[in-house]
């Protein structure tokens, strides 16, 4: 998923874990810090099947844009998503 919009954004935050795992990093090299934010139960569609995810949203001048932002779940990954892989759940070392 690319854009401004994060489905399932209200499912994520009240049950998906989301901000399991948060990072500020420059992701895309332009020497921005872009945020990194996991969902560890919740996928990109709002389906709490415990497959998870990361999403990514790009820095820019005035700071943190959801435009351009990235999601990377178990089924864009070609992952099965049967569930219990908890992506998003930590990255933070």
């Amino acid at each position: 998923m690319t854009g401004a919009r994060l489905r399932g954004a209200a499912a994520a935050v009240a049950e998906g874990g989301f901000g399991a795992g948060a990072k500020v990093t420059d992701v895309n090299g332009d020497g921005r810090g872009d945020a990194m934010i996991g969902v560890y139960a919740i996928d990109e569609a709002g389906v709490s099947n415990h497959t998870g995810g990361l999403w990514t949203l790009p820095g820019s001048a005035t700071g943190t844009t959801a435009t351009g932002s990235k999601a990377f779940t178990a089924t864009g990954l070609g992952l099965p998503a049967d569930g219990f892989l908890y992506i998003g759940q930590s990255f933070n070392h």
